[in-house]
């Protein structure tokens, strides 16, 4: 296995923008590279190997042509583009089209359609009183919500809302079963950890321990046994170090989410992720489409080989749309960053470059470590915030701010987890905590109610979502 180079990434400055269109265009890349050996065994790829695009082959398409990956990931972004967020009939009535009329393909024909989103479109199609027609049978696996997920990951980065319901609801559209729920969450969780880390390896092992939570909180889904073994590659062994031959690049799509993570831990360009994706055979064009997504983030739009972006069916069509994408999704990045400022939590600054804005927590603050003092009126709400022991060993270090951005002093005692606004010095939260088997519990939030001295428009929920945002935010790793 080659070592991967986290420099490569680390120490180049690819803008968010670069990276969502890398993202996208090393999407469509990949597709296009593996669309004319889709179902190509591994070993005649490995006497022949693909290094370039081709032309024809299994679908008899000229080169550069895209799959139905690529029209139902443009069919998402344009509903995502037109409603400035998420209507899950508009997208359906979107991948209609495209079904029906050949809208958002690179010639106007659907060559290539899954057997489970076929008929999860025509059953929508009969009755479009639900948008969610997916099966929900264990054979009803195959990877195609999966390789239309990323618009969605990418968006659900810049927004405060409930992941995990959003992409259930767009993956059950076509394939509602768990397995194919919980690899689209698998990709998005990544994406999101990414776009935070800026690292692979990070961003991968900040994966796992959130779905490793998943697995053992959630007693909601079904048979958490089951899923534990079926995903135990992915979130509890490190799948880059698995040989080829124990990958399969199938159209299942656990072997899918499989084959991507282990062509993105294994490589260190764009070239690379993608070749190596497309060589292994099978659903060669959605696996290296997905990987691709995976990659162009990584390395950036210019990471990608421009004859490679040059020679796509289309260009100045998906030029035009990931730029209005991009629009979309960068407003919301604004926003994102401007609740930040609100927030105020370390220097705003270092934020805005990647780079870690918490201050050093060599020395654990306590109440003498800043002039501050506590509310003399306040407010007791109850709440369920919970902290894995890592994360409370972070919060218990405490937060003594090092810039004048800095809005916040917070000190934890041996119940309580106190937060103080810097410049002031006046208490505005403390959160009650107590220790439960292996994570501990804030149970209850007591707020300043001052008005004078802190005023939201609605204080209960307004309170609890920016206190759990303190919380999440120094837990962050950078």
């Amino acid at each position: 296995m080659p070592e991967v180079r986290e420099d490569n990434l680390d120490n180049q400055i690819i803008y968010e923008k670069g990276r969502i269109k890398g993202s996208l265009f090393g999407f469509f890349v990949g597709d296009a590279l593996g669309v004319p050996v889709e179902f190509v065994g591994r070993e005649a790829l490995r006497k022949n190997p693909v290094a370039k695009m081709l032309e024809y082959g299994t679908h008899k398409q000229p080169a550069g042509t895209w799959s139905d990956d690529s029209s139902m990931v443009i069919a998402t972004m344009d509903s995502i583009i037109n409603n400035r967020g998420i209507n899950y009939g508009d997208m359906m009535d979107n991948f209609l089209k495209w079904y029906d009329q050949g809208e958002y393909t690179p010639g106007g024909v659907v060559f290539d359609i899954g057997i489970s989103t076929s008929s999860a479109l025509s059953r929508y199609k009969r009755d479009k009183s639900s948008f969610t027609c997916g099966a929900n049978d264990e054979y009803s696996n195959g990877n195609g919500s999966l390789m239309r997920i990323l618009p969605i990951s990418l968006y659900l980065h810049y927004i405060e809302g409930p992941m995990f319901d959003v992409v259930k609801t767009i993956s059950s559209m076509t394939h509602a079963h768990i397995y194919s729920v919980l690899s689209c969450i698998i990709y998005s969780v990544y994406i999101d950890n990414y776009l935070r880390e800026m690292n692979v390896r990070k961003a991968y092992a900040n994966m796992q321990i959130i779905l490793r939570k998943v697995l053992e909180n959630y007693d909601t889904l079904v048979n958490l046994d089951d899923l534990r073994q079926k995903f135990s590659r992915i979130i509890y062994c490190d799948i880059s170090t698995l040989g080829e031959d124990d990958i399969s690049s199938s159209g299942y799509v656990i072997d899918t989410l499989e084959s991507c993570f282990w062509c993105l831990l294994n490589t260190n360009s764009y070239q690379e992720a993608v070749l190596k994706a497309v060589n292994l055979g099978g659903d060669t064009d959605t696996i290296a489409a997905i990987t691709g997504g995976l990659a162009g983030l990584a390395y950036g739009y210019d990471g990608i080989p421009e004859d490679w972006i040059n020679t796509l069916k289309r260009k100045e069509y998906l030029d035009e749309l990931v730029d209005k994408y991009e629009t979309v999704v960068s407003s919301l990045a604004i926003d994102k960053v401007l609740y930040e400022w609100k927030t105020g939590l370390g220097n705003m600054n270092k934020r805005l470059t990647g780079e870690n804005p918490l201050p050093n927590k060599d020395m654990k603050a306590d109440a003498t470590s800043w002039e501050c003092a506590p509310f003399l009126k306040s407010r007791r709400l109850e709440c369920h915030i919970t902290l894995t022991p890592r994360e409370f060993e972070i919060i218990s270090m405490g937060h003594i701010p090092e810039v004048m951005e800095d809005h916040w002093f917070m000190y934890c005692d041996e119940n309580s987890i106190n937060y103080f606004r810097s410049w002031s010095g006046i208490q505005i939260f403390k959160g009650y905590y107590r220790r439960e088997k292996d994570s501990y519990i804030i149970y209850a939030l007591e707020i300043n109610d001052n008005k004078d001295e802190y005023d939201e428009e609605k204080i209960d929920g307004d309170s609890i979502s920016l206190f759990t945002s303190l919380i999440k935010a120094e837990c962050q790793t950078y």
